[in-house]
């Protein structure tokens, strides 16, 4: 009996052994795994602290192809040239059969599966979102990526996900690895998210419009945010904010204004930036415009080196702010927003009665506020109206239902719902202006954080609900943005009986 428990014993130890040999060596697999990813990670974006995101596609990559009237295609990378910078020729999934192309660099944005992407970890896909699904079809051996629909919510956890393939009337349940999205909707450039004692997180989802002839047709996503570390070389400079793009090509002038701003601003010298930081951001204002009207003048000229959209009834809001050391310096153009969260801390007497007078103590509570270091710029705003009146427009609402817009002074059309914005230049006789009001904040110990957002946050949510629930998840300002967004989900849900909600973007950064 003796004998045969000792050999039980071995025969334990050397399985607890081999079971720990086996988890050191899945564990070092793991790690090895991770650093393969990462090292791929970076051998695709390179990014310096004073130049845009760039971008470098390998063979089998899969990407989006902008196509000469402006809308994206999914591709695969067949070769890229020899010399940095030179076009890739790529392959596109169309029938009958897949064709080649040559595509400028410039033209093509990454896609990545599900499976490998952070965003899927912290936000999941919500439904209706525009994915891309990679399939294999029955006529062909190769695999094609789709476009597709998420027909309900997939949260973090779940290993699978429902789309609606419209080109091919299917509703398929697919592998997260089946499933891919593009790299960023937004441009964060310089990495380091807790640089220079500020902690970013961002997240933006597309706005919803129900349409009866075609249940398919989802909206685009107009909302751009921008968050650029380390402007100039210096972990004490960064620029944050949030586009939103109106209009039928709204998307086309937020993501070109989104580009434009790190080209421009990184062109101006650091010590301009921090010796006149208003006056250098009114130059970037300026500099955008004037490229914004070289597309205009192009509707004539037809030149190939300029993008071709219309900015004559189509536009965005600008809110961005230059983070310099411990002071922000805020441009706003349009409706969207930017607002402070810090902490007061109030004086309260408690006392046991009037026999304890002398015995009162004094506590502290903390009180969350909020502060705008922005203003809406509406045309339900007084100042603005009479601005717009006075330039020769007109402020009305054409329905009861409909928000107050500006307007010719003798049609409905054109008409928008700001009084300032970066483009829309059919309404510069009227007052229709890019011209922006600025702000500045010097930050104390008692200003926890910023956010900047869309109007898609503020038409229902307002500051104060903002703030408590940006101080709720302070310590995750990615969770922040999540919940800020979710919030403002459901609140257009309520008012508008889910048949639309407007494309919802915020960017929140701590301040540490």
């Amino acid at each position: 009996a003796a004998a045969a428990a000792a050999a039980a014993a071995a025969a334990a130890t050397k399985e607890h052994n081999t079971t720990e040999d086996k988890a050191k060596q899945d564990k070092e697999g793991q790690d090895e795994g991770n650093k393969e990813t990462k090292e791929n990670e970076e051998t695709q974006v390179s990014v310096t602290s004073c130049d845009i995101l760039v971008q470098e596609f390998h063979p089998g990559d899969y990407v989006l192809a902008m196509t000469s009237n402006g809308t994206r295609i999914p591709c695969q990378v067949i070769k890229q040239g020899a010399e940095s910078g030179s076009n890739i020729i790529v392959k596109t999934f169309v029938q009958p059969q897949p064709a080649t192309a040559i595509v400028s660099k410039d033209d093509l944005k990454s896609l990545v599966s599900v499976s490998s992407s952070s965003i899927f970890n912290t936000k999941g896909l919500h439904k209706s979102m525009i994915v891309y699904a990679l399939l294999k079809l029955d006529n062909d051996d190769q695999k094609q990526l789709k476009e597709a629909t998420v027909f309900q919510e997939c949260r973090p956890g779940q290993s699978q996900a429902n789309v609606m393939i419209p080109s091919l009337s299917q509703l398929k349940t697919l592998g997260l690895d089946q499933i891919y999205v593009p790299k960023e909707d937004g441009l964060s450039v310089g990495g380091g998210k807790g640089r220079g004692g500020v902690v970013v997180g961002e997240f933006t989802r597309a706005g919803f419009m129900a349409n009866k002839q075609d249940p398919t047709k989802r909206k685009l996503n107009q909302d751009r945010f921008v968050v650029i570390r380390g402007v100039g070389g210096s972990k004490d400079v960064d620029l944050f904010g949030v586009l939103d793009g109106h209009g039928d090509d709204g998307h086309f002038v937020s993501e070109y204004v989104k580009t434009l701003l790190p080209q421009i601003i990184n062109k101006i010298s650091l010590k301009t930036l921090m010796s006149n930081p208003a006056n250098s951001l009114k130059t970037v204002v300026a500099k955008v415009i004037a490229k914004l009207k070289k597309v205009k003048e192009n509707k004539k000229i037809q030149d190939k080196a300029v993008p071709k959209f219309d900015v004559e009834t189509s536009g965005t809001t600008c809110c961005i702010s230059l983070r310099i050391k411990s002071v922000l310096h805020t441009l706003n153009i349009g409706d969207s927003r930017v607002v402070l969260i810090s902490k007061q801390q109030v004086q309260k007497d408690t006392s046991a009665g009037d026999d304890d007078a002398k015995k009162k103590s004094k506590t502290m509570k903390i009180n969350i506020v909020a502060k705008a270091l922005s203003r809406d710029h509406k045309p339900t705003d007084p100042e603005e109206r009479q601005r717009i009146i006075l330039a020769g427009g007109r402020c009305a609402k054409l329905g009861p239902k409909d928000p107050m817009r500006v307007l010719p002074r003798y049609a409905n059309f054109p008409g928008l719902a700001v009084t300032r914005t970066v483009g829309d230049f059919w309404g510069e006789g009227i007052g229709l202006t890019a011209l922006p009001e600025m702000s500045v904040h010097e930050l104390t110990s008692n200003d926890l954080a910023a956010v900047w957002a869309s109007d898609g946050i503020w038409e229902w949510l307002p500051n104060s609900i903002v703030s408590q629930i940006l101080f709720r998840h302070i310590q995750d300002p990615n969770k922040a943005c999540y919940e800020l967004v979710q919030r403002a989900k459901h609140l257009w849900n309520m008012k508008t009986d889910g048949s639309y909600h407007d494309d919802i973007t915020c960017v929140v950064a701590r301040f540490d």
